[in-house]
């Protein structure tokens, strides 16, 4: 159906729909968690729920647009028409894991042909391609580590951090799922343990008082920082 024939119908909001990966991933902690014997029933409590709020969690949109409606009057057909989220997936190659890209990855899909090569040449019309997130270096500054850090980025992650206010804001606001970086979950267990411990602006105590009330929200124990990141 052609999205220009669908009128609104109803204001109801989108069926929620469990995603494959989502299933996936409790599928297989509950083989895990299941066996009595297994070592995760020794891991402290604060990280098992951790972990289980990340493995629940879902994904915000990157390469997509979440429809805001679930049904549709086509009057082309004249039938109604439900909308389901289907949401688009990323693919997330070795390298998302030493940068920040915001959530963005490899996109898999299908392009249409040129319709003007040969039959011989290209029998297929529709093609495999492989969407690629434009990479680029950066500066960026952190205050509660006090350092200045040469990082690949994308645009959409410079867009987070400028709406974050700063890239402290952005790694310790962020779900772990949303971070999908190693980088950024150590830089995240870096910062929260330098918040634990009080190792920032030790010389400068204006400094050292503006990053506590600060980031005063976002200190927790010691022995719970040191387990962030080992999602």
């Amino acid at each position: 159906n052609l999205a220009k024939n669908l009128k609104k119908m109803a204001d109801m909001p989108t069926k929620v729909v469990c995603t494959w990966d989502k299933a996936a991933r409790i599928r297989r902690n509950e083989e895990i968690w299941s066996n009595e014997e297994s070592i995760v029933h020794r891991l402290p409590e604060h990280y098992k729920k951790r972990y289980w709020d990340n493995v629940l969690a879902d994904a915000k949109p990157v390469h997509y647009r979440t429809p805001t409606l679930r049904l549709f009057w086509d009057e082309s057909r004249l039938e109604e028409v439900e909308v389901e989220e289907n949401p688009i997936r990323p693919i997330y190659p070795p390298e998302a894991n030493n940068g920040l890209w915001g959530g963005e990855g490899v996109v898999k899909g299908w392009i249409e042909s040129d319709p003007f090569v040969k039959k011989k040449v290209l029998p297929r019309r529709w093609v495999p391609h492989l969407w690629f997130p434009n990479l680029k270096k950066t500066v960026l500054y952190s205050e509660i580590l006090d350092k200045y850090m040469n990082l690949t980025v994308t645009e959409r992650a410079l867009r987070l951090i400028d709406a974050h206010y700063g890239l402290d804001y952005y790694i310790l606001e962020t779900p772990e799922i949303d971070l999908a970086s190693k980088l950024a979950l150590k830089l995240k267990r870096e910062m929260l343990l330098t918040l634990a411990r009080g190792e920032y602006q030790k010389e400068d105590e204006e400094k050292r008082d503006y990053i506590n009330n600060k980031y005063a929200r976002f200190v927790i124990s010691e022995e719970e920082a040191d387990w962030v990141g080992s999602i």
